[in-house]
């Protein structure tokens, strides 16, 4: 692919101001563009004139001659901007590969059906149209954009060719012809340098289908691993439809076989095969039209819609917690300071003396204490303290014994001024 390099707000034909990267492949890129005549959002496919196989001129072309058909994107604009090439058409959204990987990497029978069915609808109509499109596969099926209905779009006809040629008849039968698709999906014949035609189409979308229903294909390695062309050839004729389909219903690999057989220049019987998927329909009771991505995007959405409530619900409440809290506070505080007022006016009342005089003890109870019991202790000489020398104390007679009642009256008086 070569490197192209568009920046963001770049204004193409002064009507296309480029936005995002949508998504890229072997012809370019794909933005997310504005329309500034319409103000509508599109899709702008780009791709350099230095690419040595251009696809947009013979895209452009097969898309405005299939307007009108349902499923099919809107044409808007082409033309050549200076080194580059573009295509503005109507956007899209997900891919059914895409809608795959979000729904864990298999489809339900049911949505399997639907998707089929509409796949059918689609290469029907191009081949009505004189054309074959040569890549068939789960990435050129995409939903409408933000799933606005569930309607199937087959987009890139990069690739496409007509097969009937202008007298009217189908194009001679050619071998070694180069190859053109993608590997894991194209038929047999593709693989053997075969011309394609409608059947080999028809082989790839039953190749698709069964990638859908069985999450993976034999031929398609793992991450670990890497297939050539040739490998991927071998392992395709090694393995049966009945091996191919084994865990989907046996209509599947009938009409695998029934494709096989078709001749080169043969119309595929389109009703026969539809007639099949309709009746596959009744048997598994499809009558709606949800698809799996649909009730995956409820699902998310009424979850989303939880983890709000709930957001809505815990913010509720912490701010009625924070009122109450500072509810209790306010009345705390209110009762502690009512209380307070009560109790200064009960001691006022209880002493009234005390806080009209503002009569203070004029010495503190420490002191008494210490003027009873200092004559009871040693008392030093030396005033300063700085050195301790038992020849510096002086010893006052001891008095052996005293009365413990004079003692205690001595307290009580000394006390009687201390207001408590």
């Amino acid at each position: 692919m070569v490197e192209l390099n568009i920046k963001a707000e770049t204004i193409l034909a002064q009507r296309f101001q480029i936005g995002t990267l949508i998504g890229k492949g072997s012809f370019g890129k794909v933005y997310f563009a504005i329309d500034l005549q319409s103000n509508k959002e599109v899709a702008v496919k780009i791709e350099t004139k230095k690419s040595k196989h251009s696809q947009l001129s013979n895209e452009s072309t097969i898309l405005q001659e299939l307007q009108g058909i349902v499923g099919i994107p809107r044409y808007v604009f082409s033309s050549d901007q200076g080194e580059y090439n573009i295509l503005v058409m109507e956007l899209l959204g997900e891919s059914i590969r895409s809608k795959f990987s979000k729904c864990n990497k298999i489809f339900s029978l049911k949505t399997t059906l639907l998707i089929s069915e509409q796949m059918l609808d689609r290469i029907k109509s191009l081949h009505d149209h004189g054309y074959i499109h040569r890549d068939i596969k789960p990435q050129q099926f995409v939903t409408p954009y933000c799933d606005k209905e569930n309607l199937i779009y087959l987009i890139d006809y990069g690739l496409s060719k007509k097969y009937i040629n202008k007298l009217g008849f189908h194009i001679p039968y050619t071998e070694n012809c180069p190859f053109a698709g993608t590997y894991y999906y194209a038929s047999i014949n593709c693989h053997t340098g075969i011309q394609q035609g409608r059947r080999d189409d028809l082989e790839s979308m039953l190749y698709s289908i069964a990638f859908l229903l069985r999450g993976d294909l034999p031929w398609i390695p793992n991450s670990k691993q890497k297939f050539s062309a040739a490998r991927i050839h071998v392992i395709k004729l090694k393995t049966s439809p009945l091996k191919l389909m084994k865990d989907a219903p046996y209509d599947f690999s009938e009409l695998l076989c029934y494709v096989k057989s078709l001749q080169y220049d043969t119309r595929p019987d389109y009703d026969y095969i539809k007639g099949i998927l309709s009746e596959l329909k009744r048997k598994v009771n499809v009558n709606d039209n949800i698809f799996d991505w649909n009730i995956l995007i409820e699902v998310n959405n009424n979850r989303r819609l939880y983890k709000q409530n709930k957001k809505k619900k815990q913010s509720k409440e912490r701010d009625e917690s924070v009122a109450i809290s500072k509810t209790s506070i306010s009345f705390y505080e209110q009762v502690v300071l009512e209380s307070s007022e009560d109790s200064k006016t009960i001691e006022q009342s209880k002493f009234p003396e005390f806080h009209n005089r503002n009569i203070l003890p004029q010495k503190p109870i420490q002191g008494i204490i210490e003027s009873i019991t200092l004559p009871l202790t040693l008392q030093y000489s030396d005033k300063n303290e700085q050195s301790v020398d038992e020849s510096h104390y002086e010893r006052r007679p001891r008095t052996h014994s005293f009365d413990i009642n004079m003692l205690e009256s001595r307290i009580q008086q000394k006390s009687n001024c201390i207001i408590f």
